[in-house]
Parts: structure tokens; C-alpha cells; sequence
């Protein structure tokens, strides 16, 4: 795993109320979706792929979100991870243009945290 982007916010719904709206706003984007004890994984993507056909569209990227929530005061605390989930290569560079889809994949993926739970961008804290 070498590119990752982090993002956490807070959000007025409680936990289980955000974790049913982000587990069904990801699998309506058809995404693998898996509830956690504190949250989601998301896995969208295919390393095997992606090595056989190339970066031929973003759909094939691998790549994965962890989001985890906390419950507090009535409002649930929300820290995402996006990430690659490419396997090892002999090249440590990716072929040309692959690592912009990447990094945009990965702040699309963010994004989409954020606005299944009908929250903006003003706050944001990505790094």
C-alpha cells in the first residue's frame, strides 16, 4: 500500500443511522461493501485485472475505504481511509497517467463518504 488519503469529519446522525446510510449508499454504487463492528470496509476493484488489461478506465483500479464511526453526544465521529490495493510489482512505477486516476479514485472514494452522509466539503481534512 503505498497511496492513501485520510479524511474524518463529524457528522448529526447517530451511528447507526450514518453506518445503514453509507453501507447502502456504497452498495448502490456497486461496490463490495462489509460492515465492521465500528463501521465499513469497501473494496472496488481487481489487482488480477488490472494486470492483465492496465488502467483501460478507473473501474478497474483496486483500491479500498475503511470508515470508522464513533458514537458521540448524539453525533457519530467519522474517520475514512482510502486506499490502493495493488500487490507487488518488480516496477515501483505505475504506467503513465495511473497514478492521477489513482489519487483521483481515492478522493472520489472520500467524496463519497461525505455525501452519503449529506455532508459537504467545508470541513474537510484530507491528507
Amino acid at each position: 500500500m503505498k497511496y492513501r488519503k485520510n479524511d474524518e469529519f463529524s457528522t448529526s446522525l447517530d451511528k447507526q443511522r450514518s453506518k445503514e446510510a453509507l453501507s447502502g449508499h456504497f452498495k448502490s454504487l456497486r461496490l463490495r461493501t462489509e460492515e465492521t463492528a465500528d463501521g465499513l470496509e469497501v473494496h472496488s476493484g481487481s489487482d488480477a485485472m488490472f494486470r492483465l488489461l492496465g488502467p483501460l478506465g478507473t473501474r478497474r483500479i483496486p483500491v479500498g475505504l475503511t470508515i470508522q464511526l464513533e458514537a458521540q453526544n448524539g453525533r457519530t465521529h467519522v474517520k475514512s481511509s482510502a486506499f490502493d490495493r495493488l500487490g507487488w510489482y518488480l516496477n515501483d512505477h505505475l504506467v503513465f497517467g495511473t497514478e492521477e486516476a489513482l489519487e483521483r479514485k481515492l478522493e472520489s472514494l472520500l467524496h463519497e463518504v461525505r455525501s452519503a452522509l449529506g455532508e459537504g466539503r467545508q470541513s474537510k481534512t484530507i491528507t
